[in-house]
């Protein structure tokens, strides 16, 4: 099981808020197999003492101006699988953990869209898209933040036109 959170700011200036966040991101870890979060603002030293978890493999990639911008946190359960690779594919925006089961290689690829600019979903999509091809055979997840609006379409989906001219990806669903 997966989860993923667009957590706008783990590590928050307010306190309050900062443990309320921590608190949920525990919950979040006993639930479930791997955890995905995005915009955590959480800076790269501080990723495993914010965990506080022996039981997951903890990734962590802080946005370009250390934790004024972006950051992906990626926990995955030990007991799923002992060894994982991870890929750093866009600083703080788009990272990839693979791994192997006994049925299939898996993939899972956690990304954020810094804003619905052509050039940034044109530079996200790029990217992954050529990591994706370096592993073809491989069973890929992608847990997404795309900052969709109305003017934006799924670029990823082959069901492009379903999408376009809604007010919102939500109202489409």
């Amino acid at each position: 099981s997966m989860t993923f959170w667009n957590a706008r700011s783990l590590h928050h200036s307010d306190l309050a808020l900062r443990f309320s966040r921590q608190r949920f991101v525990q919950k979040l870890m006993s639930r479930f197999d791997l955890c995905a979060f995005v915009e955590t603002h959480l800076p790269q030293r501080l990723a495993l003492d914010y965990v506080h978890s022996s039981r997951h493999h903890v990734f962590a990639s802080q946005g370009p101006h250390d934790q004024a911008a972006g950051g992906i946190l990626l926990l995955l359960r030990r007991s799923i699988t002992p060894t994982v690779d991870f890929d750093i594919i866009i600083p703080g925006r788009a990272v990839a953990v693979r791994f192997h089961t006994a049925a299939a290689n898996v993939m899972i690829v956690a990304a954020h869209v810094q804003d619905t600019e052509d050039s940034s979903w044109k530079q996200t999509s790029a990217a992954i898209s050529a990591h994706l091809e370096a592993f073809p055979d491989w069973s890929t997840f992608i847990l997404a933040d795309m900052n969709f609006d109305g003017d934006i379409c799924d670029r990823w989906s082959e069901a492009k036109e379903a999408f376009c001219g809604r007010r919102s990806y939500r109202a489409s669903l």
